[in-house]
């Protein structure tokens, strides 16, 4: 941790003798952004070389790029401005407003940072392709590609991952990985602001597009997570901040320097998500086409020196060769391509275009089931009116990549009304843009937010044509928040000054009104509703009971393996895995690999085949047959799992680590205690605080009752949590019970399943009692699912609850047998 403060110190410093260098306090924001940010490429690709990728290789470089900043500046004899401070609100009209909305965006950052707290990583693309990236790097030494069973982990751009990277190389901490990850949400809500105002919006109104952007539901469900569309959306806003810089600015060097700074931000976009290649062209046209235009040629170059010079920097012009010689094609095989990308068609292009306006128009609350029928039937009117209500080639409804379906729900969970501003403004633009074109024909001039616009638009045309249909993955919806976010903060320059305060203000009230409470509920749901076991650990529950800390893994898997937690996130990525990629099965090469990597456990995810997104599967029959007939090696038995282990001799005789683990706690949860340990065990038996998981939110009915919880149906609607024990040792699992009103009939039955071998043991009351199960613990962890066996036979409730009501638990205790 001391090396991070260290490195985060260096970081601040660079930013700020860069900031220094400029003016204005966007001016000096934006570069001390890019001082920051553009050297975490540079500096992971060149350790890279020499596999180097070491908190103490980072720091030296820091180091070295500091102290060349510092000697460049003096020897240029640069000079120097002094940091802008933000200036205060005059007591007037405007403060109370002004203040309101300021709390109103710290809250909503705040619920964000307690998401990344309760939970950790969970979503698909997380678990498999941008978490695991980051620490393959990190055992790898090196961001260079490696051989994986996911070409996704090496083919696409990383600018998104590198925060993320940066500080878990030093910290080996998830959470602070998280925060830092995190920052781009505040930075890109301060990009929001700063465009609004370039757009001669007044500080009121940008706030107000700034809060309308951050309650935006997509923006605040990627406040947390790994997935990089907020860093998109920052870099974005820098290159349309930079470009309206440049074409104000009437003095030469000035405007050369933001057009340079424009490019700059616009590599850092399409490092960050290859689409953004999209608007780089447009970029260098910009200087011909917009009115007033100077010295269009020497623009055109300043921008192309940024493309190429952040390029080269920040390593994208290297991952764009390393794909070109291994895949062939910058940005993949073509194979890889072809799945990611639409059909080149009319038909193709007609539908996405009309999907976009539905995709868009997401009302914050619409609340009566009746209304949101006649809007779904309308908009299935409308699409069967424009041709396009026909699924596309590979759409299909229950499989990748899903089907477009016309759903209006009752609280907005898109774009809410920013969606509806950013789609007025899409229109107003292009009308602007036709008007202008028509004047100026046939020497076609354009405004300068016309320029903004048309690299915003361009950017969304490609996302919303190119890019394949893919609601399983839910694309096109979080491609579009930079898009959408860049509508939003250039809007003013479409509409006019009287009212519009009025009328964004309004807006603003309906979204938070709407919107804050979801994000309430969300919030609580993740504190007292934690992701299941399954979402962190998948298929490898099993096998990670069995890996001990110091275990070198070698992984044999599919494309969409979630291998995340085979690292051990919550301990400190202690442990190392080397996928084994798709070569097929040489005995010579196998052994070798074995010995020069050090391999103690090899893991199979599937015993028979590795299959992939593109490309033929891997037959995995030879790997385990040599396994077999190896003396050295050890299966390792996995109840109820079709995954496959083996170990070394030596590996598979270690006595598994029985120090105590980590966020060990008494009860979960631990703000309303459902399941406690009782105090004599509490030395040597403990609770996973961070993996516990129940159907919905555990309730609180008050200080008697304390926490309680619904069962509903079968283990997937049961309680589950995770005992730890210094030794084997028998308990008794204990637990009050009640009849739910989701069956008719008083008794109950309720199961205890330990999940390692899938035992279970049933007991039946009649309309209330205490249950007490004697249950066996094994060294390390122990799986639990409590649950109610039978299946209900009364509908919903008189108040609209649909759930499965069929046992009430309360107070479960552990203690000694």
């Amino acid at each position: 941790m001391f090396l991070f403060l260290v490195s985060a110190c260096l970081a601040i410093t660079m930013a700020y003798w860069v900031a220094k260098l400029f003016r204005s306090g966007p001016e000096q924001f934006w570069t001390g952004l890019i001082a920051v940010v553009l050297p975490w490429g540079f500096v992971a690709n060149l350790l890279s070389v020499s596999h180097a990728l070491t908190p103490i290789g980072w720091l030296v470089i820091q180091i070295v790029l500091l102290s060349l900043i510092v000697w460049i500046r003096r020897r240029l004899n640069l000079p120097t401005y002094p940091l802008a401070t933000p200036a205060i609100p005059r007591i007037g009209l405007n403060l109370l407003p002004t203040a309101i909305l300021l709390l109103a965006i710290v809250f909503v950052f705040a619920l964000g940072v307690i998401q990344d707290v309760a939970q950790p990583l969970r979503l698909g693309d997380e678990m498999g392709y941008h978490g695991p990236r980051v620490i393959y790097w990190i055992g790898n030494g090196s961001i260079f590609p490696f051989d994986t069973h996911n070409d996704r982990q090496n083919v696409f751009g990383y600018q998104g991952e590198l925060a993320f990277l940066w500080s878990v190389l030093f910290t080996r901490s998830e959470l602070i990985g998280s925060l830092v990850f995190g920052l781009a949400g505040p930075l890109s809500a301060i990009g929001v602001f700063l465009v609004a105002r370039k757009t001669r919006a007044s500080v009121l109104l940008a706030l107000l597009l700034t809060t309308l952007y951050i309650c935006t539901p997509l923006v605040f469900a990627h406040l947390g997570g790994l997935k990089p569309e907020i860093w998109f959306t920052l870099y974005l806003l820098g290159a349309i901040w930079w470009t309206l810089q440049a074409i104000e600015s009437d003095v030469a060097s000035d405007r050369r320097s933001a057009f340079f700074l424009a490019g700059l931000f616009s590599i850092l976009a399409v490092a960050t998500k290859f689409n953004a290649l999209a608007f780089a062209p447009f970029l260098l046209v910009a200087p011909w086409v917009v009115r007033g235009r100077r010295e269009p040629l020497n623009d055109s170059l300043a921008v192309a020196s940024g493309l190429i010079g952040g390029g080269l920097v920040c390593g994208l012009i290297l991952l764009f060769t390393f794909n070109l010689v291994r895949e062939g094609g910058i940005m993949g095989s073509k194979e890889m391509q072809a799945l990611h990308a639409s059909e080149p068609s009319v038909r193709q292009v007609r539908t996405h275009l009309a999907r976009l306006p539905l995709l868009l128009l997401d009302l914050p609350s619409i609340p009566s089931a009746s209304l949101r029928s006649t809007l779904e039937l309308t908009g299935r009117d409308y699409l069967r009116f424009v041709d396009a209500d026909q699924n596309l080639p590979m759409e299909k409804k229950d499989a990748w990549p899903g089907a477009f379906v016309v759903a209006v729900r009752p609280t907005a969970g898109r774009f809410s009304l920013a969606g509806v501003l950013a789609l007025l403004t899409l229109l107003a633009g292009f009308a602007s843009i036709l008007i202008e074109s028509v004047r100026t024909f046939p020497s076609i001039r354009i405004s300068r937010y016309n320029v903004a616009f048309i690299c915003v638009a361009t950017m969304m045309g490609a996302v919303v044509i190119m890019v394949r249909w893919m609601t399983h993955s839910g694309l096109p919806d979080r491609f579009l928040i930079p898009c959408v976010a860049c509508l939003v903060a250039i809007s003013p320059a479409y509409f006019p000054l009287s009212g519009r305060v009025l009328v964004v203000a309004v807006a603003v009230v309906v979204s938070l009104y709407s919107g804050l409470p979801e994000m309430i509920a969300t919030t609580s749901r993740m504190q007292l509703q934690p992701i299941t076991l399954d979402q962190v650990e998948g298929p490898f529950a099993g096998a990670m009971a069995e890996l001990p800390q110091s275990a070198r893994v070698l992984l044999f898997s599919s494309q969409h393996a979630p291998e995340y937690g085979l690292f051990g996130p919550r301990d400190g990525f202690p442990r190392r895995v080397i996928p084994w990629g798709k070569q097929p099965f040489n005995a010579i090469q196998f052994q070798t690999f074995l010995a020069e990597n050090q391999i103690t456990h090899i893991l199979f995810e599937n015993p028979e085949a590795s299959y992939f997104g593109w490309g033929p599967s891997l037959d995995l029959r030879p790997f385990l047959f040599w396994l077999k007939s190896q003396p050295t090696f050890k299966s390792i038995e996995l109840a109820g799992q079709n995954v496959k282990l083996f170990a070394t001799v030596e590996a598979a005789n270690l006595t598994k680590e029985t120090g105590r683990p980590p966020r060990l706690v008494s009860g979960v949860p631990g703000s309303l205690p459902l399941a406690t340990v009782d105090p004599n065990l509490r030395p040597n038996v403990g609770l996973d605080g961070g993996r516990f998981s129940s159907p919905w939110p555990i309730e609180n009915l008050g200080k008697e009752e304390a926490a309680f919880l619904w069962l509903g149906s079968g283990q997937t609607e049961g309680f589950q949590f995770r005992v730890w024990s210094q030794s084997g040792r028998s308990v008794s699992i204990s637990m009050k019970v009640s009849a739910g009103p989701s069956r008719s009939e008083g008794n109950r039955t309720v199961a205890v399943t330990r999940k390692e071998d899938e035992r279970s043991q049933t007991q039946t009351f009649v309309a209330s009692g205490r249950l007490t199960f004697p249950v066996p613990l094994n060294v390390g962890w122990n799986s639990f699912v409590v649950s109610a066996v039978e299946q209900p036979n009364v509908g919903a409730m008189t108040n609209g609850d649909s759930r499965h009501l069929i046992v009430g638990l309360h107070e479960i205790l552990i203690t000694a047998k």
